[in-house]
C-alpha cells in the first residue's frame, strides 16, 4: 500500500543464451531464417545465422516474461498509477555489437509507458517516437523528478520527462576501456547523426580473442572465414588493425561502415566532433585515462573520483594531450614521446609508452631508455615498458628476456590487476610459449588473469585463437 520503485532484470536474452552449450540437443530455432538480415560487416555463415535466429528466439521468450510481469501488475490493481520503463543495458550481442561504440553496441531500446491518469507527464502522445538524445545517466534524475523529489545538484543527468523536463544535451559521450580481459581504450561522441570515435590504442585489432564471446559459434566461424581469406573488405575490417579516428554519418550509413575521417569533404565536421570529444572528456573529468594498475593502488587509499578531482594528481588536459599524441601512430612523434618519459607524472609516462608501443619498429630510438624503465617502482610503468621492448626484440634471446621478466611480474603480483597486465602483455606480443612449464597457480591471481592464462595455454594470442 505504499509507492514503490521496482527494477526487474531479465537475463533471458543475455549473449550467453546463444552459446551452443545452452542449446543442448541443438533444437531448430523458431525464428525463420528468411527473416534475418545479417549486417554487411558480418559473414553470413550457417553458424552466425543460427546465432541470430536463437537470439530472436530468446527475445521472444523474454517478451513473454515481460508480458507476464505486466499482467501481475494489472492483477495487483496498480497498473493505472504505475509508469513502466523498458530498456536494455546495451545493444546487440553478435559480432561488433556489445563492447563496441558503434550504434550496434550503444543504441539501446527505451520505451516509457504512462497510464492515462499520468499522461500529462509524457513528452508526446502514446505510440510516438522521441528522437532526443538520452543517456543512462539521465535516468536517476528523471525518475526522481517524476516522483516529485528534488534532484541533487551533483547528478549530471538531464530530466527528459515530466513537468521538470530539461533541454537535451547536444552531444552524448561514449566510452569503453576494457573488453572483459582485454584493454581497449576508445572514446566517442555522437549528436544523434554524426559519430566520432577515437581509438587510443589503434595497434590493437578490434577482435582480440576474448574468451567469453568466443563461445559463440557464429563469431568463431567468422574468424575462420577471415583466416581462410574468404571475407570481403567490409567483413575483414573487424579482424584487422583499426584507424586512430572514425567518423560516420549514421543517417546515410546506419551500419557505420563508411569511415569519413580521411575525406576532405568532411574535414570541418571531423574537427568539430574531435574537439567535442575532448571537451566532453574534460567536462566529465574522465578517469579512464588512469592505467588500471594505478587505479587499483588509488582505490586502496581513497576513491578514484576524489583522487582525480585534484589537478595536481590528475592534470587531465596534459594527459589528454599525450594520449592524443600517442594514438596518432606518427613516427615523427618519437622524439617528443621519449621526452615525455621523463615526466614526473606517472600517467603521462604511461601514455608516452603506449604511443611508443603503437609505433612498433619505428620506436627504436627509445631502446636506450627502456632497460631503466623496466626497473621502475610501479608495474604500471614496468609492464608497458616491457611490451615496447618486446616489440623491438630482434633476437630470440631478447624475446626470451622479455618473456622471463613478464612471467616474474605475474608471479610476484599481489593482485589480479597486475598479473592480468603481465599476462595480457604476453598475449599482445604473441608469446604464448612464455608460460610453457609454468603452473597456473604461480601466475594466476584472479578471474581475468585466469582467462588469459587459458588462452595462452591453448597456444592463443591477440591474433590467434586457442587450439
Amino acid at each position: 500500500d505504499k509507492p514503490f520503485f521496482a527494477v526487474v532484470n531479465f537475463t533471458t536474452s543475455h549473449e550467453s543464451q546463444v552459446f551452443p552449450i545452452n542449446w543442448k540437443g541443438n533444437p531448430e530455432p523458431k525464428t525463420p531464417a528468411e527473416n534475418i538480415q545479417i549486417p554487411p560487416y558480418q559473414v553470413s555463415t550457417p553458424e552466425n545465422l543460427l546465432d541470430w535466429r536463437r537470439m530472436y528466439d530468446r527475445n521472444t521468450v523474454m517478451d513473454a516474461q515481460v508480458g507476464k510481469l505486466l499482467q501481475e501488475l494489472a492483477d495487483s490493481g496498480r497498473a493505472d498509477n504505475t509508469i513502466i520503463v523498458y530498456c536494455s543495458d546495451h545493444a546487440g550481442v553478435t559480432l561488433r555489437s556489445k563492447r563496441f561504440l558503434y550504434d550496434s553496441g550503444t543504441h539501446v531500446p527505451l520505451i516509457v509507458a504512462f497510464p492515462p491518469a499520468l499522461q500529462q507527464l509524457a513528452d508526446g502522445k502514446p505510440g510516438s517516437v522521441n528522437e532526443r538524445l538520452t543517456q543512462f545517466m539521465d535516468m536517476p534524475a528523471t525518475w526522481l523528478a517524476l516522483a516529485g523529489v528534488n534532484v541533487p545538484d551533483y547528478m549530471t543527468g538531464k530530466v527528459f520527462l515530466g513537468s521538470k523536463i530539461q533541454p537535451a544535451p547536444e552531444k552524448v559521450y561514449l566510452f569503453s576501456s576494457r573488453f572483459d580481459e582485454s584493454p581497449e581504450m576508445r572514446r566517442a561522441v555522437t549528436d544523434g547523426r554524426w559519430k566520432y570515435i577515437r581509438n587510443f590504442e589503434p595497434d590493437r585489432p578490434r577482435f582480440q580473442m576474448l574468451e567469453y564471446p568466443w563461445n559463440q559459434a557464429g563469431q568463431r566461424s567468422q574468424w575462420t572465414e577471415f583466416a581462410a581469406g574468404r571475407t570481403n573488405p567490409l567483413q575483414s575490417a573487424f579482424f584487422q588493425s583499426q584507424p586512430t579516428e572514425e567518423l560516420y554519418d549514421t543517417d546515410a550509413d546506419p551500419h557505420e561502415i563508411n569511415n569519413l575521417a580521411s575525406d576532405p569533404v568532411h574535414a570541418n565536421r571531423l574537427i568539430e566532433m574531435r574537439t567535442a570529444m575532448f571537451q566532453q572528456a574534460l567536462e566529465h573529468r574522465d578517469v579512464g585515462f588512469v592505467p588500471e594498475i594505478l587505479m587499483a593502488e588509488i582505490d586502496a587509499e581513497t576513491t578514484l573520483y576524489e583522487w582525480a578531482a585534484s589537478a595536481e594528481n590528475y592534470p587531465l588536459e596534459d594527459i589528454l594531450s599525450v594520449a592524443s599524441l600517442a594514438s596518432e601512430q606518427n613516427p615523427e612523434n618519437v622524439v617528443r614521446l621519449i621526452e615525455l618519459l621523463d615526466s614526473e607524472n606517472l600517467i603521462v609516462r604511461y601514455w608516452a609508452l603506449v604511443g611508443l608501443r603503437t609505433l612498433k619498429d619505428d620506436a627504436k630510438p627509445v631502446l636506450a631508455h627502456l632497460q631503466e624503465m623496466t626497473k621502475d617502482p610501479s608495474p604500471a610503468i614496468r609492464v608497458p615498458a616491457l611490451v615496447v621492448l618486446g616489440n623491438l626484440a630482434s633476437t630470440k634471446a631478447e624475446k626470451e628476456s622479455v618473456m622471463t621478466k613478464l612471467i616474474k611480474e605475474a608471479q610476484s603480483a599481489k593482485s589480479d590487476v597486475v598479473a592480468h597486465a603481465a599476462l595480457e602483455a604476453l598475449k599482445y606480443l604473441d608469446l604464448p610459449e612464455a608460460i610453457k612449464g609454468i603452473e597456473k597457480k604461480e601466475i594466476v591471481k584472479g578471474q581475468y588473469s585466469q582467462r588469459i592464462y587459458q588462452l595462452l595455454n591453448g597456444g592463443g594470442s591477440i591474433h590467434q585463437p586457442p587450439r
